[in-house]
């Protein structure tokens, strides 16, 4: 159903966390690689965990999905044990270098097409997601957006009055 590709996508998880973390680099005049220099161990290991919450909704919601560290072994052929180790380790990361602002597709498109949702899963579900919650506020402070206002949020999807039984009947289904 719809929930598989929307929690599957790894933008979600990949890209806010990490370019929020990086943002003095971001601003900085200093070139460096998104992902070899941007994830590092401790970014790394928060990356994780924020995918430890999109696993929980995943199992909250009956969806299968691949673990983010899985999912690099998948998509890309690389097994190590983080996932500071697997992307730096992944050959098709070469050359590929940072944004040089905030206000790019990983903050503007992933937190309220991607987090948001999730969040607001999470809260119809009873799934705790604090650091979906951390990283989507962190994003709207630094580039002055209301994202929960704007973003996929239940209430802007017309789904707000609908338990979590309710809305994976409307999934399934299509019926209210």
């Amino acid at each position: 159903n719809v929930l598989q590709p929307s929690l599957g996508n790894a933008n979600a998880i990949m890209h806010p966390a990490p370019s929020l973390l990086n943002t003095s680099l971001i601003e900085s005049p200093h070139d460096w690689s998104y992902y070899y220099d941007g994830i590092t161990p401790s970014i790394g290991s928060f990356v994780e965990e924020l995918d430890s919450e999109r696993m929980a909704l995943a199992d909250a919601f009956g969806v299968d999905l691949l673990p983010i560290l899985k999912w690099y072994k998948v998509a890309y052929g690389v097994d190590k044990p983080t996932l500071s180790e697997a992307v730096r380790s992944n050959p098709a990361y070469d050359g590929i270098a940072s944004q040089k602002e905030l206000r790019t597709r990983y903050i503007l498109e992933d937190i309220p097409t991607g987090l948001v949702p999730m969040i607001e899963l999470g809260k119809l579900s009873e799934v705790p997601t604090p650091r979906m919650e951390l990283i989507a506020r962190l994003g709207e402070y630094l580039v002055e957006e209301d994202f929960f206002t704007t973003g996929r949020t239940l209430k802007n999807l017309g789904l707000e009055d609908m338990s979590r039984g309710d809305l994976m009947n409307y999934i399934e289904t299509g019926n209210r």
